[in-house]
């Protein structure tokens, strides 16, 4: 049985070239996804908070300083 996806907000920070990066966050169960333009991403299993949502971000996508705005 598929779980349903529910925003939890949007990041807003600072892409790699500078500009402005708008990073979707939803939650399916326990799980958090991002989603920045056309990239998709489900975070690591180890990823439970939204603290560790930015580390993801960071990483996979290169937003930079990025500040948390929930739905």
């Amino acid at each position: 049985m598929a779980r349903a996806e529910q925003r939890v907000g949007v990041l807003i920070g600072e892409n790699a070239g500078g500009g402005e990066a708008i990073v979707t966050v939803l939650r399916t169960g326990r799980d958090y996804r991002i989603r920045c333009g056309s990239r998709d991403h489900l975070c690591h299993p180890s990823v439970r908070d939204i603290e560790g949502v930015k580390r993801e971000a960071l990483l996979v996508l290169n937003v930079r300083n990025a500040v948390f705005v929930a739905a």
